[in-house]
């Protein structure tokens, strides 16, 4: 469209918006000095891209000088389904910039409305602010980094997520971060989240009784909106949140009547049975979560074996050896198997996981490139084994002391080291380095270091996790305590989850 054939507004004249005016608002010919601000009350009349974006609107219809320039659509309409927002984000000058779409009421935003607005924002900052997974160095993160969110009964949830995973991101982010025009400082952040953790229950808490209208309120949805801002701030009510997630399933008839009704997402059971079996490797034999009976075998095989969980790249076949480790620990502590028993449980557990060749690590989903994947292969054999040595050979009577201990511990260590060079400090090394930590109590305190560093770097880089922080707290006091079993390093749950 010409200029000539816009409509300028009254006391408006029209000019070019390449002119040096056009965009600051400043006179060529302005005297240099001090400049003095100029309060004014904020105007409502300006489109509503420039006024979500906190900048001056020229106010030329159909479309601002602003809009026209950067070439995003402008709306002067009252009543428009989606505003295109261009984000400014750290990336906002590369490639992997973006348009996120934001939902936008007129005639004043309510306070639900303005952090809705708030947490799409920030959403995007956080996406552009993550650097190409180096386990998919291929992946389009162009897609990745594209999200349309539509207000939904899952709308508090979404700005909890958001809110947890910006404040646990920023508060392990350094230099420390700077207060946010939107959302305020961390203090503000917090209190955001606390608000709308309590209106996130309250609302479930009503719906959760009427299993006829999961599907129509998204209860379920919501629950696993929950369970991942409760991984990414790591907070105490996780476990009670997984526990909520498969008696809701099962209120609906199973995970396959919930999947057919659309009442629940893949991805979700993919994360509910990822967390509920890694969240019990952490966890005291006597204390974990039962219901992790409720997924078998083939559902494992099913959610589990279609997609890799880059904080937790685990081979199938390793990990349903966690799982019968798992099984194993909890049936030993209700009393239900002698030492017999035990032992041959454990002989064919670790038969299994000693079949594994990382060499020849195959999986539906596609593997990482082959310069890391036998290497985290083999990283996660070692650590799984580990785990059973640590959690099963004192009950079935086979000696496993801290020279061997230490040698399985060592080899996990220098994989870690050797993959730290291409994945840098990526979640994916914190599971097994954690499960090395725990085998080092009473180990001398050079050798603990080196884990410390290790998980330390993980928790504060560009995936900061309050999960492995959490977790690394935790080995420092067993560690210094001089006690050496795994159930008395994990004496309470810790959540594992990266």
């Amino acid at each position: 469209m010409e200029i000539s054939e816009r409509i300028v507004p009254p006391n408006k004249t029209p000019r070019s918006i390449d002119s040096p005016a056009s965009d600051t608002g400043v006179s060529p010919t302005r005297p240099v000095g001090r400049r003095t601000k100029r309060w004014a009350p904020r105007a409502t009349t300006g489109c509503l891209t420039c006024r979500l974006r906190h900048v001056k609107c020229d106010e030329f219809r159909p479309e601002c000088g602003r809009c026209l320039k950067r070439g995003v659509k402008c709306h002067f309409d009252r009543n428009p389904a989606v505003v295109q927002v261009a984000l400014d984000s750290p990336s906002s000058r590369d490639a992997n910039s973006f348009i996120m779409p934001i939902p936008v009421a007129l005639g004043g935003l309510t306070p639900l409305q303005y952090d809705w607005i708030a947490s799409c924002r920030i959403f995007g900052i956080i996406l552009s602010a993550f650097p190409v997974d180096p386990l998919f160095p291929a992946e389009d993160l162009e897609a990745k980094r594209k999200a349309l969110w539509v207000p939904d009964h899952t709308m508090e949830s979404r700005i909890r997520f958001v809110l947890g995973h910006y404040f646990t991101q920023q508060r392990r982010s350094s230099p420390p971060p700077t207060r946010d025009g939107w959302l305020g400082d961390l203090a503000s952040v917090q209190r955001k989240f606390s608000h709308y953790t309590g209106q996130v229950l309250a609302k479930l808490g009503t719906d959760i009784g009427d299993p006829g209208k999961y599907l129509e309120k998204q209860v379920l949805s919501r629950v696993s909106l929950l369970i991942a801002t409760d991984i990414s701030v790591s907070t105490p009510t996780l476990r009670h949140h997984l526990r909520g997630f498969i008696a809701g399933v099962k209120a609906t008839g199973g995970i396959r009547v919930a999947l057919d009704n659309h009442e629940i997402h893949r991805n979700s059971v993919f994360l509910v049975m990822m967390s509920m079996i890694i969240t019990n490797t952490t966890s005291p034999s006597f204390d974990q979560m039962g219901e992790e009976a409720f997924f078998t075998n083939e559902d494992v095989y099913a959610y589990c074996a279609d997609e890799l969980m880059e904080t937790f790249p685990c081979p199938t076949q390793l990990f349903l050896c966690i799982r019968d480790i798992n099984r194993a620990r909890r049936e030993i502590a209700g009393g239900q198997y002698s030492t017999g028993i035990v032992r041959e449980m454990m002989q064919a557990i670790f038969r299994i996981i000693a079949s594994f060749e990382p060499q020849t690590w195959r999986e539906r989903y596609v593997l990482p490139e082959p310069e890391v994947r036998f290497q985290l292969a083999a990283m996660y054999k070692a650590a799984t084994m580990l785990y059973g040595m640590m959690t099963l050979a004192a009950y079935a009577g086979v000696p496993f002391d801290a020279s061997h201990r230490i040698a399985s511990t060592e080899g996990i260590v220098d994989l870690a080291l050797a993959l730290s060079q291409p994945l840098g400090d990526h979640l994916a090394l914190a599971w097994p380095l954690m499960v090395a930590g725990a085998s080092l109590g009473g180990a001398p305190p050079g050798r603990q270091a080196v884990v410390d560093r290790l998980l330390l770097s993980i928790s504060q880089g560009v995936y900061a996790s309050n999960g492995v922080f959490f977790a690394l707290e935790r080995l420092r006091v067993f560690w210094k305590s001089g006690k050496t079993e795994w159930d008395e390093c994990f004496s309470t749950w810790q959540a594992a989850i990266p």
